[in-house]
């Protein structure tokens, strides 16, 4: 029979899931027994007698933490209704510019913003996500630069066999 204690993290763990639905809430309860028996199955594994116990208990940990992540992969898509943004945009960056790609934020890095649910956001709170900043150089071919010599095909030799050391090479037969 479980403790009130434990009956109290399984619910507190529920409820930080936060479930949206009665779907969300059974895989919620699933998860919280999954990390449990995941838990309980390693600590037993400290304890064990055997190599075969414990190489037994290690397997089945390792299983249902498995299992745990993919209930967790599985609330994550339930939460997100199954729908992924993908954002595709270009940007042209002319000579004497510089562009930065990525999220672009001007909040002030203590301050924050909450969302619609009063959680802390965690990404970008700018709409933008691209800054341009004129005037630094792009890296790019340095016309400068010296070339490497054309190679000359009269005249040259095969090199050397790596592994053989500094001796003579043998003559070709």
């Amino acid at each position: 029979m479980c403790e009130q204690s434990e009956i109290n993290a399984a619910l507190a763990a529920i409820d930080g899931t936060r479930p949206e639905n009665e779907t969300a809430a059974m895989l919620a309860s699933q998860m919280a027994l999954t990390h449990s028996l995941a838990m309980d199955m390693l600590s037993r594994v400290r304890r064990a007698d055997l190599l075969v116990q414990a190489e037994a208990l290690g397997a089945l940990a390792t299983k249902l933490l498995r299992t745990f992540t993919m209930q967790t992969e599985a609330l994550a898509k339930l939460k997100r209704r199954g729908e992924q943004t993908v954002r595709v945009e270009h940007v042209h960056v002319y000579p004497g510019g510089q562009a930065i790609v990525g999220a672009v934020s001007t909040q002030r890095a203590e301050g924050g913003v909450a969302d619609e649910r009063g959680r802390q956001a965690d990404g970008a709170t700018d709409a933008r996500a691209l800054a341009f900043a004129p005037g630094a150089a792009l890296f790019g071919e340095d016309a400068s630069r010296d070339t490497l010599p054309e190679g000359r095909v009269d005249g040259q030799e095969a090199l050397p066999h790596a592994r053989r050391g500094k001796r003579q090479r043998r003559a070709p037969r």
